[in-house]
This record gives structure tokens, sequence and C-alpha cells, in this order.
């Protein structure tokens, strides 16, 4: 995690400095959506609603939208994903 909305403290319960650095695949309740999601990413360049869940602080479990697209490098290949 490089960056996040503010409303992730309020939804997730993570504050931003405890979400910085850190793998957002630990943020997924079931990592095959997370898994699907990065298909469908790589396949169409951007998702735009995508319904994943995620756990809270608290393990309790809510429903996510993603909105994402890929960032390319020079050399056009995937190089972030923003969003």
């Amino acid at each position: 995690v490089y960056e996040v909305s503010p409303s992730v403290d309020r939804y997730l319960g993570f504050s931003r400095d405890q979400l910085i650095g850190s793998p957002v695949s630990e943020l997924y309740f079931d990592i095959s959506e997370r898994d699907q999601m990065l298909k469908s990413l790589l396949e169409n360049g951007k998702v735009w609603d995508y319904l994943v869940r995620f756990l809270t602080r608290n393990n309790e479990i809510i429903h996510v939208s993603i909105n994402a697209s890929l960032i390319y490098n020079k050399q056009g290949k995937p190089d972030l994903i923003e969003g």
C-alpha cells in the first residue's frame, strides 16, 4: 500500500500509517477475490465498481467497491495499480 483514502479509517478501522507499506492482500477476506480482480484488471486495464470483501480491524467482513486502473511503465508493461 502506497497511499490510502481517508475513508479507510472510518470503514476498516485502520489508520493511514497502519496501512502504508503493508501488503494490500492482507485486507481481503478471500484472496481469490483479489486474484480475480487482478485478472480482470490485466485483461481490461481497469475495473469499475468491482465488488470484493475486506476484513476490518475487528475482523468483520465488509463489501467494498473497487475502481482501479493500471499504470504502465516506459516499456508499456503494467507497473502499478491506481485506485
